[in-house]
């Protein structure tokens, strides 16, 4: 898992107690517990991180952490000016807070609801919707999403027109807007929500549902493209690396080589404990350089080894591109 999604993970967890626990009724100590579970969360992620190899070494984005910590509190003042009452909540002994402080329990319906559990009428789809806010004009369903971004993913859209279809079927009636929130970067865009949109995205979720059902092979079921960039599972995906041996316009394949590209190694130094690798891919030589650390399993390399390398671009000439490495490329030996 990428940096970015163990911010993005701890960061949800947090809203979603919000839900579970409640917060204290003043602001001061709403946002000093909003606070403390994040920081927690993100202790445990760090820990996860660090049990796995290929995360251990990857630089944290502080801030990144911080922007996520300040909208956690700008959510925790939200919530506590929402006037929500969770329907239950657990007090947290190490933070200190009395019952009476806590808001209780009520059978009034908020402005806003946080983390509502949505189901399709057929049962196949489940989700969690993180924030709805009922206006005298209908419920307006938002997602957060903790990424860094100037632009709206189709996948994105597609998840809260199905998140729409889910709250028809639970609740009864369509919300009368949808948005993507990226907290972090304090962008919101809109999602359109028409009915016979979301329900064509719900027949095309569950038709791939079914062929996996059907026992069609799994490879058969992949949709390689730029969606690859944030998938982790890219080094073992024979479908992804057939898509990028595939493409025959070689500068479409530069500019897709950033999502990973293959070769063989044909030049392999370490001079004053730094690699220099030249790596032949198609027609062109692609020069590679990075500090010893970066890549101690070199050591094991050989000549004519095939690689993979993930997350550096390519510049320069299209006979011998330079690529760029920096703290989110990876390089892996193919035996």
């Amino acid at each position: 898992m990428g940096y970015a999604a163990r911010v993005g993970t701890a960061f949800h967890r947090t809203l979603q107690s919000f839900f579970e626990q409640g917060l204290p009724a003043s602001k001061e100590k709403a946002i000093a517990t909003a606070r403390f579970r994040f920081e927690q969360e993100l202790r445990h992620q760090h820990n996860e991180a660090n049990s796995r190899p290929r995360e251990k070494s990857q630089v944290r984005d502080q801030v990144r952490v911080d922007r996520a910590l300040e909208a956690i509190l700008l959510e925790a003042i939200r919530y506590v000016e929402s006037g929500y009452y969770p329907i239950s909540y657990h007090k947290d002994e190490t933070v200190k807070i009395t019952e009476e402080e806590h808001i209780l329990p009520s059978a009034q319906l908020p402005s806003i609801e946080v983390e509502i559990p949505v189901k399709s009428a057929d049962g196949l789809f489940h989700g969690r919707i993180d924030r709805v806010e009922h206006t005298s004009d209908g419920d307006i369903l938002f997602d957060f999403k903790s990424a860094l971004r100037d632009d709206l993913p189709e996948r994105y859209e597609r998840q809260l027109q199905l998140y729409a279809l889910m709250y028809k079927d639970t609740r009864g009636s369509w919300p009368i807007a949808a948005h993507v929130v990226y907290p972090l970067a304090g962008k919101v865009y809109s999602v359109s929500i028409d009915p016979e949109r979301c329900q064509a995205v719900a027949l095309e979720s569950a038709e791939i549902v079914n062929r996996l059902q059907r026992g069609e092979p799994i490879a058969s079921l992949a949709d390689p493209g730029d969606v690859c960039s944030v998938c982790e599972y890219r080094p073992w995906c024979q479908p992804f690396w057939n898509w990028q041996a595939v493409e025959t316009s070689l500068p479409r394949a530069l500019e897709k080589a950033i999502y990973g590209f293959s070769g063989s190694l044909s030049r392999l130094d370490l001079v004053d404990h730094r690699w220099h690798l030249l790596i032949s891919w198609r027609r062109a030589s692609i020069r590679l350089s990075t500090p010893e650390e970066r890549l101690p399993h070199l050591r094991k390399a050989q000549l004519g080894q095939q690689v993979l390398v993930l997350d550096a671009r390519l510049k320069g000439s299209p006979i011998q591109p330079v690529a760029i490495f920096n703290e989110n490329s990876e390089l892996f030996l193919v035996n």
